[in-house]
């Protein structure tokens, strides 16, 4: 009977872990993936940080911050509270693959933008409308509805927009930030700036 149960337990272990990046390991090859942990980790520091995590669960940390920070995001129309400094952003960039990024956010324009006192400038940073974080969005969608107003939004304009970031800043409860399918949407949609 033991046995019974412990086999049992093991698929049902084996294939909740299977489940959770089905989507990054179906639309980015496994190159990609080694990038799409950094980002997801970057922004996984800045929650601990900011949470002053001492060994939370990290949904848990996800789901304390947005608790305060989305009502001040919606309040002040302001995403810059969900997202770490421009110059933390461009270090990011600066470590990880230049290609990788351009097939999630148009990273040429935004380097443009950036003057010699960054401190002075808020260059925007929109998504690639030809990059695979669309296709992305589209495959989570049909497996986790929530991210539906993300994908059409996306299809339609080809960024992110109003009507995402208020499905996130209002159904984050319903978002399993322990999914790294979920996570890196809520990412790449947070760390975008207008």
């Amino acid at each position: 009977m033991k046995t019974n149960y412990l086999i049992i337990l093991s698929f049902i272990v084996f294939f909740s872990c299977q489940k959770n990046n089905v989507v990054l390991q179906n639309v980015f090859s496994e190159e990609e993936i080694t990038e799409v942990d950094k980002l997801i980790q970057y922004y996984d520091n800045f929650i601990n940080v900011q949470t002053g995590n001492k060994g939370e669960d990290l949904a848990h940390s996800y789901q304390t911050y947005l608790q305060v920070n989305s009502i001040f995001a919606q309040q002040g129309m302001d995403m810059n509270v969900l997202r770490p400094s421009l110059r933390a952003q461009i270090e990011l960039f600066l470590s990880m693959k230049s290609d990788f990024i351009e097939k999630i956010y148009q990273k040429k324009a935004f380097e443009e933008h950036i003057g010699r006192n960054i401190e002075d400038s808020n260059p925007p940073l929109h998504i690639n409308p030809n990059g695979k974080f669309i296709q992305f969005i589209q495959e989570l969608a049909k497996v986790k509805p929530l991210f539906a107003s993300c994908a059409k939004e996306l299809t339609e304009k080809g960024d992110v927009g109003p009507q995402c970031y208020q499905t996130l800043l209002t159904l984050y409860p319903k978002i399993d930030f322990n999914n790294k399918d979920e996570r890196f949407a809520f990412i790449v949609c947070m760390l975008r700036r207008e």
